[in-house]
């Protein structure tokens, strides 16, 4: 069962945010947290999160749950892997980011400011 509560991955969290192109206000306001603490969460200085913080932001943005607590949920198959082999490695973790964030939902868009 996956933890909804704990800590989170701070370098994920600005991962994310950035990946869609969110500024910190962009986040403060489609959660009604202060910018403060956005930033704490992503600069390490506090990683403690609950369960329902942790839900906001996977909705937002558009990622697993356990991918915002820092595990892995992404392991490709044989076939997988051998598309992949005359790729560079840059262009391997492109690949790897984009489908991490297709688990997530759809399309990126402005956050949804309504609570």
């Amino acid at each position: 069962m996956v933890s909804t509560s704990g800590s989170v991955s701070s370098d994920r969290l600005r991962e994310a945010r950035e990946y869609l192109g969110f500024h910190l206000e962009d986040v403060a306001q489609a959660t009604g947290w202060p910018q403060a603490r956005i930033a704490a969460l992503e600069d390490g200085t506090s990683t403690r999160i609950t369960g329902a913080e942790l839900r906001k932001l996977s909705r937002l943005y558009r990622r697993p749950v356990t991918w915002l607590q820092g595990e892995t949920t992404f392991t490709p198959d044989a076939g997988f892997l051998q598309k992949l082999e005359d790729l560079t490695d840059g262009d391997r973790e492109a690949v790897l980011s984009f489908a991490e964030w297709l688990q997530g939902a759809g399309p990126p868009g402005p956050p949804d400011t309504r609570r």
